[in-house]
């Protein structure tokens, strides 16, 4: 494998999405074996602490990697968390070998364009065979299940703790500084950032970004609290998209051990990079799910509010542990629009 295609493989590795932009890999070359690690200094925060949100990162990473590298005409090999000594940085090791033929070239033609859109409202329909081909595909990855919930008698129950895990999201004091110190407001309105969020990114109205900027002060949040405002927030950022939006649905895997979160980066990836590639819109929500699985250290006061998240994604996703939710839907936003980028590329090269 020549300088070129490594160069290529991780351009397009790098393209993949992480938790709040902040792009948790390195990588390694040792000669036609990639070594891919979390990066611990962007890794283990507040909502991140057995490395769930790293782990998808890194899921999300490699199915970028595979696809691109099928595009170019390698099969590959993956080894999971390969390290001998057990440390959790090491996620995997990919190794390639020439192909018959190059595969999955529309694919990677999209990553570019893949974003997540959190504008609405948003039109539809996506149609039931688009349902059934988009969940097909996603269960090729072993462990992996896709479920849609518009039109079923789950949909209020993920609305709901949707909307509750946002809420907590404001609500708690650790959630609340992990989500801000991620937003770059040094940026201004109207330009975007190599690493974390910027404002612009995040589709709020004018009118409501002064407001909003002052809210990353913790002790402004906690007193608005009082009267119930993080709800609010919660029901803007989740519950009104989601309403307008054609179609809602969840991700879920079998076990929760760290290959399969990793797996379901790599579905989550997947799916992204189809819907893009088929023209829809797509924003996904993780918060419900992570704090699903209990791996949150939260205060004493929020457990309450963690279990009934807990309860109401058990009778969703049944005897699986749901992960993700995704809103889908077809936007009039123009591709113009400021998305989040990346870091240069040596700084990831471990």
């Amino acid at each position: 494998m020549d300088d070129h295609t490594r160069q290529l493989l991780i351009e397009a590795a790098i393209l993949a999405p992480s938790a709040d932009n902040s792009q948790p890999w390195l990588y390694r070359w040792n000669d036609n074996a990639l070594n891919l690690w979390i990066d611990e200094t962007r890794s283990g925060g507040f909502s991140d602490q057995r490395q769930v949100l790293s782990d998808l990162a890194i899921g999300a990473c490699l199915e970028n990697i595979v696809i691109r590298a099928y595009s170019l005409g390698y099969n590959h090999q993956i080894e999971y968390l390969p390290d001998p000594d057990g440390s959790p940085l090491w996620a995997a090791k990919l190794s390639f070998s020439p192909a018959p033929a190059p595969q999955e070239e529309a694919l990677a033609n999209v990553m570019p364009d893949r974003h997540a859109d959190r504008s609405f409202p948003w039109k539809g329909p996506v149609s039931l065979t688009t349902k059934q081909n988009l969940r097909e595909e996603i269960e090729k990855i072993p462990g992996v299940k896709l479920t849609w919930l518009d039109g079923t008698p789950h949909y209020k129950t993920a609305l709901k703790i949707m909307w509750l895990a946002e809420s907590l999201r404001f609500g708690c004091k650790g959630l609340h500084q992990e989500l801000f110190s991620s937003i770059r407001f040094d940026v201004g309105n109207n330009a975007s950032c190599e690493e974390g969020l910027a404002p612009a990114t995040l589709v709020i109205e004018t009118p409501l970004k002064p407001a909003f900027k002052t809210l990353r002060h913790w002790q402004v949040m906690r007193a608005l609290n009082w009267i119930g405002v993080n709800y609010l927030i919660g029901f803007r950022s989740v519950i009104l998209p989601t309403l307008l939006s054609p179609a809602l649905c969840l991700l879920s895997i079998e076990q929760i051990d760290r290959v399969s979160v990793i797996q379901a980066g790599r579905a989550m990836q997947r799916l992204w990079l189809k819907t893009t590639e088929q023209g829809f819109a797509l924003q996904p929500f993780a918060a419900a799910g992570i704090i699903s699985l209990g791996f949150i250290q939260l205060p004493v006061n929020f457990i309450s509010v963690q279990h009934k998240i807990s309860h109401g994604m058990n009778a969703i996703a049944g005897a699986d542990r749901g992960i993700l939710f995704f809103r889908l839907g077809i936007t009039s936003r123009p591709r113009t629009a400021i998305h989040s980028q990346r870091r240069a590329t040596p700084t990831f090269i471990k």
